[in-house]
């Protein structure tokens, strides 16, 4: 089984939708209940074909030790940005908008309560950092795929192309798709919603 390992606004579902796609022809339903990979310990079933996406921050260590040593492959996924990320996090929190189309950002207005306060964001910074090395730590003796918020979703098509590419043949050894071959459907505007 793959785990996806990551913390809020990193892309984790549009990356869980892109493998969906391109190795199961499945589109994943966003709108679903949220699998919940385990319970006292103890993995329950997925609709979803041997791969979960986890967010670290809604366990406590132990659980998440737990996660990543269970499951054979894991997809770290993290930001390089952390700033932006713990920004778009406490907008998120203050707004209660944590998934919104470019139409919604189109046409968003802030009020000023929606600005979080300095001391939020630079919480979540430290948080953000400490999470990411916890996993790095956890994962040193394992396999484990390390991709970042801005590979899959900040760089030349190209770049993300060929890091898909090799994320997939990670999950899959056997994944033969060609670049032309790749869906890139997930980054389509009815499925991509870009964070900053």
């Amino acid at each position: 089984m793959i785990l996806i390992y990551a913390e809020a606004r990193t892309g984790s579902s549009n990356l869980l939708r892109s493998i969906m796609i391109n190795l199961f022809n499945r589109v994943y339903d966003i709108e679903a209940p949220h699998f919940e990979p385990f319970k006292n310990k103890k993995p329950r079933k997925s609709s979803l074909p041997y791969i979960i996406k986890h967010i670290g921050k809604h366990c406590g260590p132990e659980d998440n030790r737990y996660l990543l040593n269970k499951y054979e492959k894991i997809i770290l996924l993290t930001r390089d940005c952390v700033e932006n990320q713990a920004l778009s996090w406490a907008i998120a929190s203050k707004t209660k908008l944590w998934r919104f189309s470019k139409e919604h950002q189109e046409n968003m207005e802030y009020k000023k309560d929606d600005i979080p306060e300095v001391n939020q964001v630079e919480w979540r910074i430290k948080y953000l950092n400490s999470s990411k090395q916890y996993a790095l730590n956890t994962l040193k003796n394992k396999e484990y795929f390390h991709v970042t918020y801005e590979q899959l979703y900040a760089t030349s098509p190209y770049t993300r192309t060929y890091t898909l590419i090799n994320l997939l043949k990670f999950c899959d050894g056997g994944f033969s798709k060609t670049m032309d071959e790749l869906n890139m459907e997930f980054q389509h505007p009815k499925f991509c919603q870009r964070r900053s």
